[in-house]
């Protein structure tokens, strides 16, 4: 739990590397004669220079003046170099990036997006070994430690750590947005506001209630939106101070928090739904299907974060994947068929038309194209299980095993580059002494256990090859001979800097040995041994029983669709040569003088002429299509599926179609586009299809069925809602217009009045009495059917007093306007609700 009251153990520290002003130059007092411009000191400008070297020709000496106008630009270069400081000889970060932390070896790393290539990196000292957290907020970098609860912050600018804070509290978790920051420890449910600049807590821990708390976050605006999962609620914070909590599902939920495009999204895996929320309550819910409630809720894994409107929920013990449009009030919907089988996964994430689910079970990325419905080659990270977690910031999906040196950074097109994060090449800052925090044992930042360079290792396309030319510098990591690791810090020759570094360019080898460096392809591929016609071997730094990491790349899919996860490549191994008898010497003998043949006098004999034999094309199976993938709309259902992998079928149709629907179109040629369109159904059913694939012959292969899903969406919203006091001014009625119902045969409208109960009710309009009057009550109107609700309208009911009626001294009725009622005194009773009349 977080401290209360007095400030934490550790104070907050300079670092090493704090950055200083800019020593001034004294004035240079001005001669006579002379403006007060020429008293101005010098800044090393041009016209600086060319005075100066105007006062020096006109001197006779001229050999002299060129001398000291030499002196004087080496000195003006020097103070400006001096002037400027170590910041700005630090090479600038690239906009476009994004900070990843390494466990591994106790530092930050700074990407470069478009590239992949680290561009910075900063020690943290006595954090290896620990997990890391990164909370990014504009120019705002902050990292705990969540073993020690030691709280650090980035310079980027100095690539140092200026300031530290030990909170002492192990499992703490940063949350940055808005301007603001905040600690929460989620175990004890203690959520305390930080300044981001020095790190010192701003206001004592603050107790919601609840333990644990869920996965909160920080909007745009600068407030913590923190779900509270055993009262079903989600409350928001402003600086130090909560808000009124929001009632979003039953107690004990286990709640799903989404920042999506700013808005706190709320996923209930027990209720199967999805809810949008605002500080005055829940604003839209969209319906899961029913095989999430089917399932093992603690297991379903919505982003924390996610770009647009679309929200990726996964079931993780079934691989049903569903993408819920909030804007439109749909479900897409499709079994992904990977199973818990196939290992742990992390929270999907959606970019560029594609959703990618990092599986940590086998250090890879699963693609999912949603136009095509279907897998793209699986994405290889590190390959190898580990806790990958992933992020989508500035239009490009950020990948990282903070356990290990390899990372991804995808673009919205799908192209991976690696990401070496301990690049030799990338400029390293000093980060913070460790004495600059008393009373914590740091260590010096350092490679890693068990990714020290070892002696006489070969690397996979090690340095310079044999006698062939340079050899091109492959990944490292490579297999490697035996010998311990030696203890100096300078590598071997040949390779890279240990870790996985970004792969060099492919080297075009010549006759001679030569080669040229063309542009980097992606994605790439581990270079090949050696180089040139060389004999091949070279040395690289690889790592003890590690395989060649070759960066991000991709993994065909077999016939099916379902995703294959790759095997790593075992250690090369050295084959010892087979013992055989020493070779003899045969004696020296000359040679023959070579015979001449006359040519033949007969004429030739004529072959007969033969047929080049037939090769017949190999006979693919007749396979079935991939699992459809099943969109909601408004009266229909539109489902979408891969190609049958075998043979080329003669067309596609679509089974499993009830009384009362169609489907448009009844066949698909091959080379059409893949898709089928169901009108009909009730929005109170779901309805699941199958694909048929036809051959020739008669023969036929079906698909397995797809996920079901309602033929509607969620309705629209309702517009204005009036309010119109009664007479007696204890109440009045409330009106609006019917909300689209977006395929479904009914809709109805839930009513809020002030802090009463949810009341429903089919009509139009709904009659509120016994209300207290001298207030006014908030109205919320939302429209819902059996695919979720639409956005809330929102209204006000006036009962302030009116004026009285002349010459009766008791209060007139009041004349409806916008919502304004007469009011006389008394007590709020509960809400007489309308009928439902459904």
């Amino acid at each position: 739990m977080l401290a209360e009251g007095a400030p934490a153990k550790g104070a907050p520290t300079k670092g090493a590397l704090a950055k200083t002003e800019k020593p001034k130059k004294p004035a240079v007092p001005a001669r006579p004669g002379k403006t007060a411009e020429a008293a101005k000191p010098d800044d090393g400008s041009p016209s600086r220079i060319r005075r100066a070297a105007a006062v020096l020709t006109r001197r006779g000496d001229r050999a002299i003046g060129y001398v000291a106008l030499g002196l004087v630009a080496v000195l003006i270069a020097a103070s400006v170099i001096v002037g400027l400081g170590a910041a700005d000889a630090l090479p600038k970060l690239g906009n476009l990036g994004a900070w990843l932390p390494s466990s591994g070896n106790g530092s930050a790393s700074h990407v470069n997006g478009p590239t992949g290539r680290t561009d910075g990196r900063v020690p943290l000292p006595g954090t290896q070994g620990h997990p890391i957290q990164v909370a990014e907020d504009g120019t705002s970098i902050l990292v705990v430690d969540q073993t020690t609860g030691v709280v650090s912050r980035i310079d980027p600018a100095q690539l140092s750590v200026p300031y530290r804070y030990d909170y002492g509290t192990p499992g703490l978790r940063l949350v940055s947005g808005g301007g603001s920051s905040w600690l929460v420890d989620e175990a004890q449910g203690g959520v305390r506001q930080i300044n981001p600049l020095d790190l010192q807590p701003l206001s004592a821990a603050l107790d919601l209630g609840d333990k644990p708390v869920g996965r909160a976050q920080a909007d745009s605006r600068g407030t913590l939106w923190v779900p509270l999962p055993g009262k079903g609620q989600i409350v928001p914070v402003r600086g130090a101070v909560p808000g009124v909590a929001v009632a979003v599902a039953a107690p004990g939920s286990p709640l799903r928090l989404t920042l999506a495009g700013d808005r706190p999204v709320v996923t209930d895996p027990w209720a199967g739904t999805v809810t949008v929320v605002t500080p005055g309550g829940p604003t839209r819910q969209v319906t899961l299907p029913t095989v999430f409630g089917q399932g093992d809720g603690t297991r379903v894994l919505t982003p924390e974060t996610t770009p647009g409107a679309v929200v990726p929920v996964l079931a993780g013990d079934t691989g049903t994947l569903v993408l819920v449009d909030l804007d439109k009030g749909s479900v897409t919907a499709v079994s992904l068929g990977i199973g818990a089988a196939a290992g742990s996964y992390a929270p999907p994430q959606v970019l560029g038309g594609r959703v990618y689910i990092p599986d940590r079970g086998h250090g890879n990325v699963i693609v999912y194209d949603t136009a095509k419905a279907q897998f793209d080659p699986q994405i290889a990270v590190t390959g190898k299980p580990g806790p990958l977690d992933s992020f989508v910031r500035d239009g490009m999906l950020w990948v990282n095993d903070q356990n290990s040196s390899a990372a991804a950074v995808i673009d919205a097109a799908g192209v991976a580059h690696p990401v070496g994060k301990y690049a030799a090449d990338s400029p390293a800052g000093a980060g913070v002494a460790a004495s600059d925090l008393p009373g914590r044992n740091t260590v010096d930042w350092k490679v890693p256990p068990g990714e020290e360079r070892a002696a006489g290792g070969i690397g996979v396309g090690g340095g310079n090859g044999g006698n062939g030319g340079n050899g091109r510098n492959g990944y490292v990591n490579g297999p490697v001979g035996p010998g311990p690791a030696p203890q100096s810090s300078v590598p071997p020759s040949g390779g890279n800097e240990p870790g996985n570094q970004r792969p060099e360019p492919p080297v075009t080898v010549g006759p001679d040995g030569s080669g040229s460096v063309p542009v980097l392809p992606v994605p790439v591929v581990p270079g090949p041994v050696g180089g040139g016609n060389g004999t091949g071997t070279g040395t690289g730094n690889g790592r003890p029983d590690r395989t060649a990491y070759p960066g991000p790349t991709r993994t065909a899919l077999p016939p099916g669709g379902g995703p294959v996860v790759p095997t790593p490549t075992a250690p090369a191994t050295t084959e010892v040569p087979a013992t055989t008898a020493p070779a003899t010497t045969a004696p020296a003998t000359t040679p023959e003088p070579p015979t001449t043949t006359e040519p033949p006098t007969t004429p030739p004999t004529t072959l007969p002429t033969t047929s080049p034999p037939t090769t017949e094309p190999p006979t693919l199976p007749q396979t079935p299509p991939g699992a459809p993938e099943a969109t909601s709309g408004p009266g229909r259902i539109v489902l979408a599926f891969p190609p049958a992998s075998g043979a080329t079928p003669t067309g596609y149709t679509l089974t499993n179609l009830v009384s009362g629907q169609t489907v448009s179109p009844s066949t698909i040629a091959p080379g059409e586009r893949l898709q089928f369109t169901v009108s009909g159904g009730s929005c109170d059913k779901e309805y699941a299809y199958k694909v048929v694939a036809h051959y020739d012959g008669g023969a036929s292969a079906t698909s397995t069925a797809s996920t079901p899903v309602r033929p509607c969406t969620a309705p629209g919203s309702v517009g204005t809602v009036t309010a119109t006091p009664s007479a007696t001014g204890d109440g009045g009625t409330l009106g609006w217009t019917a909300a689209a119902a977006h395929g479904a045969s009914k809709v109805w409208y839930t009513v809020k009045v002030g802090g009463g109960p949810d009341q429903q009710t089919g009509a139009t309009t709904f009659a509120v009495a016994g209300l207290a009057n001298g207030k006014k009550y908030p109205i919320t109107v939302t429209a819902a059917n059996a695919a979720g609700s639409g956005p809330a309208s929102n209204a006000s009911l006036d009962l302030t007093a009116p004026p009285k009626s002349p010459g009766t001294g008791q209060s007139g009725s009041p004349a409806p306007s916008s919502g304004s009622v007469a009011a006389a005194p008394g007590r709020l009773p509960p809400v007489r609700p309308a009928a439902l009349g459904l």
